[in-house]
C-alpha cells in the first residue's frame, strides 16, 4: 500500500481509478477501511493548524453532505477525491468536538508535520 519510502516513512497508494483518492477508502461505502488504526493526517483532520488557524481555509474546507441540495454552486460543493472536504464543518447537525480534543489534534499534527522527512510530499499530502 506504500508508493514512495522516504527515511523510514511510507506514503501512501493513491487507489486507481478512483480519482487517486485513498487506497483504504471504500469506494461504495465512501467509509475507511482502517479507521482504527488510520494515519495522524488522516485522524487529525480536520483540525490541522492550517485550517484551524485560517478562517477562510476552513470555510474552503465545508462540504455538503450527499444528500443535501445545492443552492449556491460558486459557495458550496460536494466531497470528492480531488479536493476533499470535510462534510461536518457548518453543519447544524454535526457532533460538537470539544476545544481540548480540537487542541490536541491540532498539536499531534503539527509535531507529526514537523518529524516529516520529505518537503515535496509533505505539501503535497497536507498543509499544515
Amino acid at each position: 500500500y506504500g508508493r514512495k519510502k522516504l527515511k523510514g516513512w511510507v506514503c501512501l497508494k493513491q487507489s486507481p481509478g478512483r480519482e487517486n483518492g485513498c487506497v483504504f477508502l471504500d469506494a461504495d461505502t465512501r467509509q475507511c477501511g482502517i479507521y482504527d488504526v488510520r494515519p495522524v493526517q488522516c485522524s487529525t483532520y480536520p483540525f490541522w493548524p492550517s485550517l484551524v488557524d485560517d478562517p477562510d481555509a476552513w470555510e474552503e474546507e465545508a462540504v455538503l453532505p450527499d444528500d443535501a441540495t445545492i443552492t449556491n454552486f460558486e459557495t458550496q460543493r460536494y466531497w470528492d477525491a480531488e479536493f476533499g472536504g470535510c462534510e461536518g464543518i457548518n453543519q447544524p447537525d454535526a457532533t460538537i468536538v470539544p476545544a481540548d480534543e480540537i487542541q490536541a489534534k491540532r498539536n499531534a499534527a503539527r509535531k507529526h508535520w514537523r518529524r516529516f522527512p520529505g518537503f515535496f510530499i509533505k505539501r503535497r499530502s497536507w498543509r499544515l
